[in-house]
């Protein structure tokens, strides 16, 4: 009986440490669309930080939803998404925190459009 509970106390502490780790990062998510329409998919989205050599390419699901769930906290990320027939579109620097989710809504202009697209700026 006292070994078991040991045990149990055990996995309770390793399973807290682990806990502890995942919650040390931050998050990066959005939705990107066709300016006036609904969800762009297939869109690539890439998450850079020069600093610390980090780059997530991530690409836009049926309804233009993207996420990075695990982004180290730190200053002067980037985001850029690009389609095909599409203007690219890129972020102003922002920052991740710790246990924080920085969103993104980003409208996309066909190529052919005279109008560049405007940098949206990320919510908290």
């Amino acid at each position: 009986m006292r070994a078991t509970l040991l045990v149990s106390l055990f996995g309770l502490a390793c399973a807290s440490a682990w806990a502890q780790a995942i919650s040390g990062f931050g998050a990066v998510a959005g939705f990107v669309i066709q300016a006036g329409s609904e969800g762009l998919p297939d869109a690539t989205v890439l998450l850079t930080n020069k600093s610390l050599g980090t780059k997530v390419t991530m690409v836009t699901t049926d309804d233009g939803v993207f996420a990075a769930t695990t982004v180290a906290p730190a200053e002067g990320y980037t985001l850029q998404v690009t389609r095909k027939d599409f203007q690219s579109w890129q972020s102003a620097p922002f920052t991740v925190s710790t246990g924080r989710t920085v969103n993104f809504n980003i409208s996309l202009e066909p190529a052919d459009s005279s109008s560049k697209s405007p940098a949206a700026a990320p919510t908290p």
